[in-house]
């Protein structure tokens, strides 16, 4: 009977979440009594999805020979699992100065390395050749598809002179399950078809950028959208950006949305690029 005691104490042992079974570990809620039977425990632990994991050599049972794989690599290193998502490049310029704030634009470059789609919140910090925090930027909920690799860009408006001690940019990424939101579009729902920007009025203060933006539900359910245009110098950095807040798009319809920004004269003419994307 000592092999079965031993093959409870490895079955429990892989239930609550040791070294031993797969990163995808149910937690258990039955707890392995030594003095009751054992066949009616083993059966609530396999109701949990918990069993699978104690069959290490993946034969359809567990049994003595599992627990002798364990007991053959005990002790040994196992590689760390992969980062869920990878930040791949982080680069970081100034698009505008004042004597009050610079814009300070970063682009980061992600990669998702699961089979899932992810939900993203990224950290991008500015700080001084010693690594201090000068300040700090936050974007919430961007989303990766499984395995995508793509660039997010954005900025922060950092305080003149603090933001002259600026000399490096780290990124870091706290992964969440994704969930949608009921009625909210995903990525994928909203086609975005066609934009167009114009410069509508000019002066020495200011340039009215226009922009024209077609969009495609293409789903069989009406959804609501935050549309955001970012106007990019040559090399994808944010130089201004306008987000229309709240568009509904009827299940399957297409429709054009307008709006525009104002960009400070100094740097408008040295955007090149428009993008647009929901948030």
């Amino acid at each position: 009977m000592r092999w079965q005691l031993s093959l409870i104490m490895f079955l429990l042992l892989s239930a609550v979440g040791c070294d031993f079974g797969g990163p995808d570990l149910v937690e258990p809620t039955v707890a392995l009594d030594m003095t009751a039977p054992v066949v009616p425990q083993l059966a609530a632990l396999v109701a949990q999805g918990a069993i699978p994991e104690a069959d290490v050599n993946r034969d359809g049972l567990v049994d003595i020979r599992d627990l002798i794989l364990v007991a053959q690599s005990f002790g040994q290193p196992v590689d760390a699992p992969a980062s869920p998502v990878d930040v791949l490049d982080v680069q970081l310029r100034t698009t505008e100065k004042n004597t009050v704030w610079w814009r300070e634009a970063w682009r980061v470059a992600l990669r998702n390395n699961t089979a899932d789609t992810v939900s993203v919140d990224l950290v991008v910090q500015f700080q001084d050749a010693d690594g201090f925090v000068v300040d700090d930027d936050t974007e919430y909920g961007l989303v990766l598809s499984a395995g995508e690799e793509t660039t997010f860009a954005g900025f922060d408006l950092l305080s003149v002179p603090w933001v002259e001690a600026v000399a490096q940019l780290q990124a870091s990424v706290t992964v969440a399950d994704y969930v949608q939101p009921a009625g909210e579009a995903a990525t994928g729902d909203i086609e975005l078809a066609d934009l167009a920007v114009r410069v509508t009025e000019q002066n020495t203060v200011f340039w009215r950028l226009a922009w024209r933006l077609t969009a495609t539900n293409t789903t069989d359910a009406p959804l609501t959208f935050d549309a955001t245009i970012d106007m990019q110098d040559g090399d994808g950095f944010i130089v201004d950006t306008d987000t229309a807040y709240g568009l509904t798009l009827a299940s399957g319809a297409t429709e054009t949305f307008t709006g525009f920004a104002l960009v400070t004269a100094d740097v408008a003419d040295t955007i090149q690029l428009y993008d647009a994307h929901i948030r």
